[in-house]
């Protein structure tokens, strides 16, 4: 019996090269990041009626996919499920977006359609920009055909909003030194310094032109032309500068095509405006607050949200704003929370 129990205890040992193959499988685990690695050990843990769940969930996506995406349609969606935080925001706010993001990217791998990503090039500010394009099952071809031939024309719109940009960048840098030049030469000591663009004099056809430009970008604005529209604000801006309206309207402009900076400097622009009306200011706070949250600034946000609430208590815009802001905050704990939990888990493997 005793070389019998010793048989036994020889066959349940793994032998040279399946220990081999174990360690080498806990090295690789442990060189990966610490998301990759909970990701890893969650599917490894996952039960059969676990599986089954997920399965049958799948399986709805496809339906609801199919009915919803027609044979001879192909359907061209965001790449992201939202812009993502800037690269010095808080490690929990981005390992919260790219968990979201890993989600939304899975959808039509669920669902079972095939996707292609058109890498479009990148946004002035240097943010990366794409489009992402999905069909029903087996359009695999006629997918590949129609990013093939839309690339070149997504392309040309791009250089256009960068031409766009240039061209705004530079007016907003001639319009700089002139006002300097103008504040020198209307008179010596603290008195010219104290000059801004608020004590800028309009005269009524400048003010008129301004104003037609404003009717453009709204209008721009109304039919989701929104770099149109960042034009014509720009415009009436440039005839008009001490008119906090239109960088208020420009800052949510800037807000539809993921210019957070821009809107947040306009938006700032606007409140720092003895004019603007209580109505307005009120939408400056909220689109400012939109801005900030988008870049991670989430307490900031916070208290943009909150004085617009002090002002209006029954703003709906402002308590779902912070309603969000507080799921968000949720979720990035619980996501460093299973970062920290992952991290120790890859130390104590590596150990």
């Amino acid at each position: 019996s005793a070389v019998a129990s010793a048989a036994n205890t020889a066959a349940d040992e793994p032998d040279g090269d399946e220990q081999q193959a174990q360690q080498q499988q806990q090295e690789q685990l442990g060189g990966l990041d610490p998301m990759v690695l909970a990701a890893v050990q969650d599917g490894a843990a996952v039960t059969q009626a676990e599986l089954k769940v997920a399965q049958d969930v799948a399986k709805e996506l496809q339906e609801v996919l199919k009915g919803a995406v027609k044979k001879d349609v192909i359907v061209v969606a965001p790449c992201l499920p939202s812009a993502p935080p800037l690269l010095d925001a808080p490690a929990p706010a981005q390992q919260t977006w790219l968990a979201h993001a890993h989600a939304f990217a899975a959808l039509t791998a669920l669902g079972g359609c095939p996707s292609v990503v058109l890498p479009v090039g990148s946004l002035p500010d240097g943010a990366p920009l794409g489009l992402s394009m999905f069909g029903q099952s087996r359009t695999d071809q006629r997918l590949l055909a129609v990013a093939d031939k839309l690339m070149p024309h997504v392309q040309a719109e791009l250089a256009k909003i960068r031409q766009l940009a240039a061209a705004e960048s530079a007016a907003a840098a001639a319009d700089s030194g002139v006002t300097a030049a103008k504040g020198k030469a209307a008179g010596k000591g603290a008195a010219a310094g104290r000059r801004s663009s608020h004590d800028v004099q309009v005269d009524a056809k400048r003010a008129e032109r301004a104003e037609r430009a404003k009717t453009r970008g709204n209008e721009a604005f109304k039919a989701g032309r929104f770099m149109d529209a960042i034009k014509a604000y720009s415009e009436a801006l440039k005839l008009h500068p001490n008119n906090p309206v239109y960088a208020n309207n420009r800052a949510m402009a800037y807000l539809k095509v993921f210019s957070f900076e821009a809107a947040e400097a306009d938006c700032n622009r606007a409140l720092a405006s003895p004019q603007l009306a209580q109505q307005d200011r009120v939408k400056a706070l909220l689109r400012r607050g939109t801005a900030r949250m988008h870049k991670g600034d989430l307490r900031a946000a916070r208290s943009d949200f909150r004085e617009v609430l002090a002002a209006e208590p029954n703003n709906r815009q402002a308590r779902e704003e912070l309603k969000a802001l507080q799921q968000q905050e949720q979720d990035m704990e619980q996501t460093r929370r299973q970062h920290a939990l992952a991290a120790a888990s890859a130390a104590a493997n590596g150990g």
